[in-house]
């Protein structure tokens, strides 16, 4: 019924790899004061990651397909051991033509299949950082993400696919984050180590959303600065 009715591709083993989107940037710090400063970064990203292939049930993509531009506001403080900041930012996405299942859920299986004018809506980002530091080694931080995307506009001959696509394109989440961190970036500045590097590890949470999967991810990530 899948391939048949449906026409999707046959159900299976998937396996996918590539690059994700590339996000260019510019940073500039435009004030500085004793142990903190503000930070306005803007560029744009590149859909170079690969888009779900609306006819296979479990393929997803590795990015959005849209060109994007972006504005970034940041500014922080340090006190004694105690870092604070606040960044916020704002993604804006270039609209474009997609085929699309213009199915009413993620899961929803349909036999219809079209080309829609795709213009996501904003995106909105706010996030409060605290970061408390052992040593010139250890660190531990907390954060929070509060993130709202606007609903976006699709335009076909479909008018019915068109407002049930909408209905589902915006959410909003909160996110909390807590984690340690290893640095070697500050015993390397004072001769301490032969090499700045950073190993971090994780905990993400969402606890309240719309239009989004409530999930918790650990991850570990490992940075070598050149």
């Amino acid at each position: 019924a899948i391939q048949d009715f449906y026409g999707y591709q046959g159900l299976g083993v998937w396996t996918g790899s590539g690059i994700g989107d590339v996000e260019l940037g510019i940073k500039y710090r435009f004030a500085e004061w004793s142990q903190g400063g503000a930070l306005f970064t803007f560029g744009s990203i590149l859909p170079t990651g690969r888009e779900d292939d609306p006819d296979i049930i479990q393929d997803f993509g590795f990015g959005t397909g849209h060109l994007q531009a972006f504005i970034e506001l940041g500014a922080g403080q340090s006190y004694k051991r105690n870092d604070f900041s606040l960044w916020g930012r704002v993604d804006y996405s270039f609209a474009r033509e997609k085929e699309l299942r213009p199915s009413t859920s993620a899961s929803d299986l349909t036999e219809e299949k079209g080309i829609f004018g795709v213009s996501p809506g904003l995106r909105l980002q706010l996030s409060p950082n605290y970061e408390y530091l052992l040593n010139d080694w250890f660190s531990i931080f907390t954060s929070a993400l509060f993130e709202k995307k606007f609903q976006g506009d699709y335009e076909s001959n479909n008018e019915y696919y068109n407002q049930k696509l909408e209905a589902i394109s915006g959410y909003s989440a909160t996110t909390f984050t807590a984690g340690a961190t290893f640095s070697t970036v500050k015993p390397y500045m004072k001769k301490k180590f032969v090499a700045p590097m950073q190993f971090t590890i994780r905990v993400d949470s969402t606890v309240s959303g719309r239009n989004v999967t409530e999930l918790t991810l650990y991850s570990a990530e490992m940075r070598l600065f050149f």
